[in-house]
């Protein structure tokens, strides 16, 4: 116990695979693991490979973390200067007006490892996402989702006077706040807010004059990877055999090359093609559903493959139904197109895991144009990819004050359980082991929330009814991811002897709380 401080402790009881980082800052975000997958694992007729997503400078890696919110930045003044960083926090406003490379910037300022999330991170999740019956619902529709106007989600972004929608209707939502069909896979394990809320920048991916170039696997979390416009890291696809080849078309040639062998995209009777050749270029946004993207004859089965576990093309057999309306928007007539991924408030049944949008320069902003940061562990401070670490976390740089509260909320549990405190005997049925375990979690959450009164909410909760147990998770659960990772990060603050004050309100409104 001595090496996790109570509010990671919180957290892990609820969300077994989320964890609290500290970045160099001192500051915390907050942080959900996924495990390495096969290609065939996610994919119908998926080669046996290891999902690019977990492959780095070819090195094969155990899983990475990704954030579980939509990042924010805060600026930490530290005593060699100021740090402006990305955090991934539950009820916050995510950040906008950010351009693609000041989002990477913010994202590897937070250290070894944070980098900003790669499209080949994102295909991962998405991909697993509907191989298990998960497409998550989001902010597409000012602040609720399309398909369930009973839910809402707390504003955080109205419409002025000057808009061309009505003053005071919701566009962006905090981060984290609407119901569970929000989370990635509908629990509160899972990552929020990747249907809707605001588009978010994908890196080591772009599209030149219509070639789709990309960087090697998932290179691009890895900043000694270069993803600047100029960058000899960008590769094409050979579209026989799905090798990555130099790219055909490049940012400062004008004439681009419209044929030849490389994999790019064409627009072929009002849908998107992968294809060699471009009979359609043009320099403007057009679309289709994510579910009506082809790929030529040209393209071979190896091509194929990469592409979809890219999620840039649909899974073999799949129906445009399967992909519930995502949509797919590019310009393959310009030097270099960008990528993100998701959707916004307005993009309605649009939005989704699948959707894409590729019709952005790299210095383009917005308010609905967000991102998200993810982590490849280091060992140690090396910040050398050859040597991966993932063991949990070690807070033993922590600053000591954060160490010495650290060490007293572990002693107050280690004496709890040796005084053998906990008022109830074991049960002799299995269901009444089950709810002695709930009953713990819940006074864990109440723990963590500040709760005074330990042993009267013991006794509450043991002597509750099954419905009200299965309530009352419902509700402290999602109210203790908002307050845990509040209180990580209020400590933090305290460190830094940062002039602020993080808070959350959580209101009540309709069903939702």
């Amino acid at each position: 116990m001595a090496n996790f401080d109570l509010s990671s402790l919180a957290l892990k009881s609820v969300c077994p695979n989320n964890e609290i980082f500290v970045d160099d800052a001192d500051l915390p975000s907050v942080m959900v693991y996924i495990p390495k997958f096969k290609n065939s694992d996610v994919l119908t007729g998926g080669n046996d490979s290891t999902h690019p997503a977990f492959i780095v400078n070819g090195q094969e890696i155990p899983g990475f973390w990704y954030s579980k919110y939509q990042n924010v930045v805060h600026t930490t003044q530290l005593t060699d200067g100021s740090i402006a960083a990305a955090y991934s926090l539950p009820g916050e406003d995510p950040a906008a007006n950010i351009n693609f490379d000041t989002a990477r910037s913010r994202c590897e300022a937070k250290g070894a490892g944070w980098h900003l999330s790669t499209n080949a991170e994102w295909a991962a999740i998405a991909l697993w996402c509907k191989k298990n019956g998960f497409m998550p619902y989001g902010n597409n529709n000012y602040g609720k989702d399309t398909r369930e106007s009973n839910y809402k989600a707390i504003p955080t972004s109205f419409y002025g006077p000057d808009s061309d929608q009505p003053e005071g209707t919701t566009a962006r939502v905090a981060t984290g706040t609407g119901p569970l069909t929000w989370s990635h896979d509908k629990t509160l394990s899972g990552i929020w807010d990747l249907n809707g809320n605001v588009w978010e920048w994908q890196g080591g991916i772009r599209l030149v004059w219509g070639e789709l170039q990309i960087l090697a696997n998932n290179d691009a979390a890895d900043p000694d990877n270069p993803q600047n416009t100029t960058s000899v890291c960008w590769k094409a696809i050979n579209a026989a055999d799905g090798s990555l080849v130099e790219p055909e078309c490049e940012v400062g040639d004008s004439s681009a090359t419209l044929s030849g062998s490389t994999v790019k995209l064409d627009y072929v009777s009002g849908a998107w093609q992968w294809t060699t050749t471009v009979a359609s270029s043009q320099d403007a946004s057009r679309s289709c559903a994510f579910g009506k993207v082809t790929a030529a004859a040209a393209v071979g089965e190896a091509a194929k493959i990469l592409l979809r576990s890219l999620a840039l093309l649909p899974d073999e057999g799949a129906q445009e139904a399967d992909y519930e309306g995502d949509y797919f928007w590019w310009n393959n007539g310009v030097a270099e197109r960008c990528v993100s991924r998701g959707g916004y408030w307005l993009s309605g049944p649009h939005a989704g895991v699948f959707s894409l949008h590729g019709n952005s320069s790299r210095s383009s902003v917005g308010t609905d144009l967000g991102f998200r940061s993810a982590l490849v562990r280091y060992s140690g401070d090396s910040g050398d990819l050859e040597h991966l670490d993932d063991d949990p976390t070690d807070l033993s740089g922590a600053p000591d004050k954060l160490k010495a509260t650290i060490k007293e909320n572990a002693d107050k549990l280690n004496q709890r359980d040796e005084a053998k405190s906990w008022p109830f005997p074991l049960p002799e049925t299995l269901p009444g082991v089950v709810k002695l375990m709930l009953t713990k979690v819940l006074t864990e959450i109440y723990t963590a929330a500040g709760g005074k009164d330990l042993l009267t909410f013991e006794k509450m909760a043991y002597n509750a009814s099954d419905e009200e147990i299965k309530e009352t998770l419902r509700i402290a659960s999602q109210l203790a991811q908002l307050n845990i990772a509040a209180n990580a990060m209020r400590q933090a603050f305290e460190q830094t002897k940062l002039a602020m004050t993080t808070s959350i309100t959580i209101k009540k409104e309709g069903d939702h709380e």
